[in-house]
């Protein structure tokens, strides 16, 4: 997509172990146009609510 992507402020929740899961509410990425809000350029809560954060 991008030649250099630059992803900042994903963070994780949970312990270390499998109900570990990712936590894209404050991340983005620097894009051409600048700065984008990740939940925004995936457009797809529910992927990002559950396929995205199944570990199993």
């Amino acid at each position: 997509m991008f030649k250099y992507p630059m992803l900042r402020m994903l963070s994780y929740g949970g312990n270390h172990s499998s109900i570990q899961y990712p936590d894209v509410t404050h991340a983005t990425l620097k894009t051409p146009a600048g700065e984008k809000p990740v939940r925004g350029l995936v457009g797809d809560d529910t992927w990002l609510n559950r396929e995205f954060i199944i570990t199993a």
